[in-house]
C-alpha cells in the first residue's frame, strides 16, 4: 500500500511539471513553412503559409476587435460635417487612453500573429503621435521574451519543488510513523504473548499445587480415619475410668461454678459495659414488642369481654339468690302479720268481756315494733352487651366503660359523659409530650390544595388505620377554611363525630399518646394552577404556577422534595439576606489583595452564583440535568408563583433518652460511659 501511495505522488508531479511547463511559454505561435510554386521550375521566391488554420481564425478576430476601437476613436474625433472640434477631440484621447492603450488590447496584441501584431501596433502608435501629451508605453502588446518566461518558470519551479519537498517529507513522516507502530504494535504483541506464557505456566502450577494439596488432605483424612478408628478401640479401655473421672470433673464443676461465681461478682462493673453495649438491641426489642403488646391488647380485650360475660352471670345468679331471700323475707313477714292479726282478734273478744285495757296493753307489750326502712332504688345490670354498645359508640376500652356503666349505675348517656370528661383530662395531661412523629395529609378541591401536618409520638400510632383516617378527616376540613387559620381548622366539624378538637381528644384518649395537628398550608386559585407531591407521608410539597399544567406542577413538586431549594426565584430572596453574603463575600474577596473594582465585580459574580444555588428557578431539573427548571417552565409556557414544604417534626425538639443508662439504672449499677 505504502509502495503503490508513493508510485502515485509521483506520477501527479510528472503530470503537474508538464503542465506547468505547457503553460510556462503561451500559446502555440503558427509555424511558418515555404511553399515552391511547381510550376515554375526556376528557383523563385517561396511564399510563406500558415499551417495552423486555428491560429489564423484567432487572428482575424483579433483584428476585427482592434480595428473595432480605431474606427472608434476615428468617429469620435470627427465631426458631422467632416470637421474636428475640441470636444470630439478630448473624447477621442479619452477612448485612446481607456481603450486603445489598455491592458485588454496589450493581451488581444500579444496573442496575434507578430505581423498582424506589427500591423496593428504601427497604427496605434501613429494614432498616439497626433496627440501631444500622449506617449506610447514602451513594449505595448509584446509577448514576454524568452528570459522573462524562464525567470516566472523558475520561481514556479522552485515553489513546486517546495511543495514536493514538503510532500515527501509528510510521506516519510508517515512511514516512520507506520513503522514505529508496527513495531510497537509487535513489541505489544510479544510482551502479552509473554504475559499469557506466563499466566500459562502460574496455571499449571496452580493445578499442580491443588493437586498436591488435594493429596495432602487426602492423607490427612485417612490418617485421621485410622486415629478414630484407634481412638474407638481406646475408648473401650478407658470406659471403666470414665465413671470415675465423671465424679472428679463434677467436682470440678461444682469447685469451678463457685469460683465462676466470685467471679461473676468481680465482673459486674464489665457486665454494665455489655448492658450498655446492648441497650440498643434491648430498644428495638421493646419495639417490636410495642407491635406484639397491641395484638396481645386485642388478645386482652377479648379475655376482659368473656371475663366480664362470666362476672355477669354470677352478677344474676346473685341476684337470683337475692331474690329467693327477699321472697323468704316476705313469706316470713307475712307469717308475722297473720299473727299480730290473731292476735287482734282475741284482744276484741277480750275487750267484750271487759278486760280489754289489759289484753291491748299485754298485746301491745308483746308486739315487735319494726323500724322504717327507705325502699331500694332500682338496679341495672352492667350486661356485656351494656358494655359492648358503650365501646363501640365512644370507641373507649373495655374497663373503661365497664368502670363507666356502674359509676352512672348503667346510664348510657352519663357513662358517655363521663368517658369524655376523663378523655379531656387524659388529653391535658398528655398535651406536655413531644410529639414529632406522625405523617402529612393532602387534600385538594377546585384549583385549591392543603397540607395538613399531624404529630403523634411514636411511628406505630403513625400508621395507625384510626389515625391515619383521622388525618384524612382533617385534611377535608380544612378545605373548607379560609386561609391557614388553626383556630378556625380545629373548631371545623368533621362530620357526626363532632369538630377537628373534640375528634383529637377522643383519638388521644383511645390511642393513649399526644396527638397534635401542628399547621396547615393551602395554596391555589382561579388563574393558578397548583400541584402537591407527598414523599412517604413525612414530606409534603405544593407547586403553583401560572399557566401549566397539574403533572408540570408534580415533577417540580418531587424536585422541590428531593432539593428542598430555600427559595423560589431570586426576587423571594430577602434584601438583608443578599446583603449578608455580600459582606462575607466582600471580605473574602479583599483579603486577596485585589484592586476595588476587581473586588465588586467578583463579589457580583459570586452573589449571581449563590443566588442560582439557592432559588428553585436556577436549579438543574432532578428528571433531566441538562435543562434548568426555570427553562422548563418557559418550555411549557409557564410561570413560577411559589411553593410550600413541609416535613414532619421539622422543627420540634425531639427528647434523646439514654436507654443504656436507664438499663443500668434499673439494674442498680453505675452508667457506664461511652468510649
Amino acid at each position: 500500500l505504502d509502495d503503490w501511495i508513493i508510485m502515485m505522488m509521483m506520477k501527479s508531479s510528472i503530470l503537474l511539471f508538464a503542465t506547468t511547463m505547457a503553460n510556462a511559454f503561451g500559446p502555440a505561435t503558427p509555424l511558418q513553412v515555404p511553399r515552391y510554386n511547381n510550376n515554375n521550375n526556376n528557383n523563385a521566391a517561396a511564399t510563406t503559409t500558415t499551417t495552423t488554420m486555428r491560429v489564423g481564425g484567432s487572428d482575424l478576430g483579433r483584428r476585427q476587435q482592434v480595428k473595432k476601437i480605431l474606427n472608434k476613436v476615428h468617429t469620435t474625433a470627427t465631426t458631422a460635417g467632416g470637421t474636428s472640434s475640441e470636444a470630439a477631440a478630448a473624447a477621442a484621447k479619452d477612448i485612446l487612453q481607456q481603450e486603445l492603450l489598455s491592458d485588454a488590447t496589450a493581451a488581444l496584441l500579444q496573442k496575434c500573429h507578430w505581423k498582424l501584431r506589427r500591423a496593428l501596433t504601427h497604427k496605434i502608435r501613429a494614432l498616439t503621435h497626433r496627440y501631444d501629451d500622449v506617449e506610447f508605453p514602451a513594449g505595448f502588446g509584446q509577448p514576454p521574451t524568452q528570459a522573462q518566461r524562464e525567470a516566472v518558470e523558475r520561481a514556479q519551479g522552485l515553489e513546486r519543488r517546495t511543495v514536493r519537498a514538503q510532500r515527501f517529507a509528510e510521506i516519510n513522516a508517515a512511514r516512520d510513523r507506520r513503522v514505529a507502530e508496527r513495531a510497537a504494535a509487535e513489541l505489544l504483541a510479544k510482551e502479552q504473548a509473554a504475559r499469557a506464557e506466563q499466566r500459562r505456566i502460574e496455571r499449571e502450577v496452580a493445578a499442580a499445587a491443588k493437586k498436591a494439596e488435594e493429596e495432602r488432605l487426602a492423607a490427612e483424612a485417612k490418617a485421621a480415619e485410622e486415629a478414630r478408628i484407634a481412638a474407638e478401640a481406646k475408648a473401650a479401655e478407658e470406659a471403666a475410668a470414665a465413671k470415675k473421672a465423671e465424679e472428679e470433673r463434677l467436682a470440678a464443676e461444682a469447685k469451678a461454678a463457685e469460683e465462676a461465681r466470685l467471679a461473676a461478682e468481680a465482673k459486674a462493673a464489665e457486665e454494665a459495659a455489655a448492658a450498655a453495649a446492648a441497650a440498643q438491641k434491648a430498644e428495638e426489642e421493646r419495639l417490636a414488642a410495642a407491635a406484639k403488646a397491641a395484638e396481645e391488647a386485642a388478645a386482652a380485650q377479648k379475655a376482659d369481654e368473656e371475663r366480664i360475660a362470666a362476672e355477669a352471670k354470677a352478677a344474676e345468679e346473685a341476684a337470683a339468690n337475692k331474690a329467693q331471700e327477699e321472697a323468704a323475707a316476705a313469706a316470713a313477714k307475712k307469717e308475722e302479720d297473720e299473727k299480730l292479726a290473731a292476735e287482734a282478734q282475741a284482744a276484741e273478744a277480750a275487750a267484750a268481756e271487759g278486760d280489754v285495757e289489759e289484753s291491748v296493753a299485754e298485746t301491745v307489750a308483746d308486739t315487735p315494733v319494726e323500724e322504717s326502712q327507705p325502699a331500694a332504688a332500682p338496679v341495672v345490670a352492667v350486661t356485656p352487651a351494656l358494655i359492648k354498645e358503650l365501646r363501640e359508640a365512644t370507641g373507649a376500652g373495655m374497663m373503661d366503660c365497664k368502670k363507666a356503666l356502674l359509676e352512672e349505675d348503667g346510664d348510657m348517656e352519663a357513662a358517655a359523659e363521663f368517658l369524655r370528661k376523663k378523655g379531656l383530662a387524659k388529653a391535658d395531661k398528655k398535651a406536655a409530650r413531644v410529639a414529632a412523629e406522625g405523617r402529612i395529609a393532602f387534600a385538594t378541591a377546585e384549583n385549591k390544595a392543603v397540607l395538613v401536618e399531624i404529630n403523634c409520638e411514636t411511628d406505630f400510632v403513625g400508621k395507625d388505620a384510626g389515625f391515619v383516617g383521622y388525618c384524612d378527616q382533617v385534611a377535608r376540613a380544612a378545605i373548607s377554611v379560609d386561609g391557614d387559620d388553626m383556630e378556625a381548622l380545629m373548631a371545623t366539624s368533621t362530620g357526626e363525630d363532632g369538630t377537628v378538637e373534640e375528634v383529637r381528644q377522643k383519638m388521644v384518649a383511645k390511642i393513649g399518646e399526644n396527638i397534635q395537628v401542628r399547621r396547615m398550608s393551602s395554596r391555589g386559585g382561579a388563574d393558578s394552577t397548583v400541584g402537591a407531591y407527598i414523599h412517604m407521608n413525612r414530606i409534603g410539597v405544593l407547586v403553583e404556577i401560572e399557566g401549566g399544567t397539574e403533572e408540570l406542577c408534580t415533577d417540580i413538586a418531587m424536585h422541590v422534595a428531593a432539593m428542598n431549594p430555600p427559595y423560589a426565584t431570586p426576587e423571594d430572596v430577602p434584601g438583608d439576606v443578599v446583603e449578608k453574603e455580600k459582606k462575607i463575600l466582600s471580605e473574602q474577596a479583599l483579603e486577596s489583595g485585589k484592586p476595588a473594582e476587581i473586588v465588586e465585580k467578583m463579589v457580583a459574580g459570586r452573589i449571581r452564583k449563590y443566588l442560582e444555588e439557592i432559588c428553585l428557578v436556577s436549579q438543574n431539573f432532578v428528571k433531566d440535568g441538562d435543562i434548568t427548571v426555570g427553562k422548563l417552565l418557559e418550555k411549557n409556557g409557564a410561570k413560577m408563583i411559589g411553593f410550600t414544604r413541609v416535613a414532619v417534626g421539622e422543627g420540634i425538639e425531639k427528647k434523646e433518652g439514654d436507654f443504656a443508662a436507664e438499663v443500668a439504672k434499673m439494674a442498680g449499677q453505675e452508667p457506664v460511659a461511652a468510649a
